[in-house]
């Protein structure tokens, strides 16, 4: 054999160390950049928010400098942002923003449910306050819902139904005679006292009446954040539908569609 005799070549006495063997501490310093965030079923917005907020020093700055005697029930918000980033920046798993959405989501229910009763002075004498979707954007993608319904002494819910959702109903104050009609034309109605629940399915016309004498506070629970509402007297009466349809498909008289138009605000 041909050639200079060299050195053999020894194996390294350290081998290769890969990133995820490391510990996370240095895996933070390896890397770079912060862990990111468990989405909670519908947090992926405020999870953006959150990384951009953390993305800037500024913000970060004052957690290091934070005393033990800070006033935490007067900066809750504050606090779980703190909170949040100091957990971003130590971990290189993503992180669950628990303790910061819990915060976020008690201010919101405190801004939607004012403890108040509203205002049912109306043509029904009712008033229904909703945290759908639009309202209550926590329950984004969550399938629930909630209203409350305050209702006044002779007030109604008028005949309606939920296109999305089913409907459950908790009496907390006063009597209501409530109910629904099914897809077979049967009726089910029954008067609720103060504690009594009734369910009214996805779709079918229900209705609520105070049949008290005083007023009727309650809250209804939905299968969906977004339950939609229709209204049968405001769907007939209430826009530019001619009278003439009207009375040919329900076979009212004129002069009662005209009438109910009037009242309603419809045209036509």
């Amino acid at each position: 054999m041909m050639g200079t005799i060299d050195e053999i070549m020894k194996a390294p006495e350290k081998g290769p160390v890969f990133m995820e063997d490391l510990p996370e501490e240095e895996q933070v310093v390896a890397v770079g950049h912060s862990a990111g965030l468990f989405n909670l079923g519908n947090t992926c917005y405020m999870n953006s928010t959150v990384q951009c907020l953390h993305s800037v020093p500024e913000l970060k700055y004052p957690h290091s400098g934070r005393s033990n005697d800070l006033d935490q029930s007067s900066h809750l918000l504050t606090v779980a942002t703190w909170d949040l980033f100091s957990e971003l920046d130590k971990s290189v798993k993503a992180v669950a923003p628990m303790q910061f959405w819990t915060v976020c989501f008690a201010q919101k229910v405190s801004s939607v449910w004012p403890g108040v009763a509203g205002n049912t002075t109306n043509i029904i004498s009712a008033v229904v306050t909703p945290a759908f979707v639009a309202q209550f954007p926590a329950v984004n993608g969550l399938g629930i819902s909630l209203a409350r319904l305050d209702i006044a002494a002779g007030g109604v819910i008028p005949m309606h139904t939920h296109p999305g959702a089913s409907e459950v109903l908790v009496t907390i104050q006063g009597t209501i005679l409530a109910g629904f009609i099914s897809s077979a034309n049967k009726v089910y109605y029954k008067t609720l006292n103060k504690g009594d629940i009734m369910v009214f399915p996805q779709g079918l016309l229900h209705f609520q009446i105070n049949s008290g004498k005083g007023p009727v506070v309650a809250f209804v629970s939905f299968s969906s954040a977004s339950p939609g509402l229709q209204i049968t007297d405001f769907a007939l009466f209430a826009n530019e539908l001619p009278t003439e349809l009207v009375t040919k498909t329900t076979f009212l008289d004129p002069v009662v569609v005209k009438k109910l138009k009037k009242v309603l605000g419809g045209t036509g």
